[in-house]
């Protein structure tokens, strides 16, 4: 009777760790799986929400310069649109461009965020000479701020973008 007892229990041990054992690994790679698809996801929203800035500061970028061609442009007509620019600026500086993140990227982290407020603080110095009324300083100020932005492409854009 104890040795039937002892398989019996001995053989329940053995089906419950044949049967727990690929539920526990199956459950460790679900979860594996569940944060890469989720640092997938976040790369693609940090990606997405990245990519939106930089078409609604594209699209400013390119009325502005239209503005600034105009003869009968005054300092008020491109207020609207300098702050257009600096709340894309604001929004992006701090969203890595996926080939940023990690460790050993830090470095370009501080570079990236640096051009990006160069770019920001230029486009200040716009609004304040725009507010001010005066549209050459203004488009002095934008001209800083179109060359931040080219310094920052020339280092970070795909080479397909």
């Amino acid at each position: 009777m104890k040795i039937t007892l002892a398989l019996l229990l001995a053989g329940s041990v053995i089906v419950l760790m044949a049967w727990t054992t690929p539920l526990a690994a199956s459950s460790k790679s679900v979860q594996e799986e569940e944060k890469h698809e989720e640092s997938e996801h976040e790369h693609g929203e940090d990606h997405e929400m990245l990519e939106k800035q930089m078409k609604i500061l594209k699209k400013a970028t390119r009325r502005l310069k239209k503005k600034f061609r105009k003869k009968s442009t005054q300092a008020a007509d491109v207020l609207k649109d300098i702050k257009r620019c600096q709340g894309a600026l604001f929004l992006a500086k701090d969203i890595y461009p996926g080939e940023l993140k990690g460790k050993k990227n830090a470095s370009n982290r501080v570079v990236y965020s640096s051009i990006m407020i160069d770019c920001l603080v230029a486009s200040l110095k716009a609004e304040k000479s725009a507010l001010a009324g005066d549209l050459k300083q203004t488009a002095i100020a934008f001209k800083t701020m179109l060359a931040a932005q080219k310094k920052g492409h020339d280092k970070f854009r795909d080479e397909d973008d």
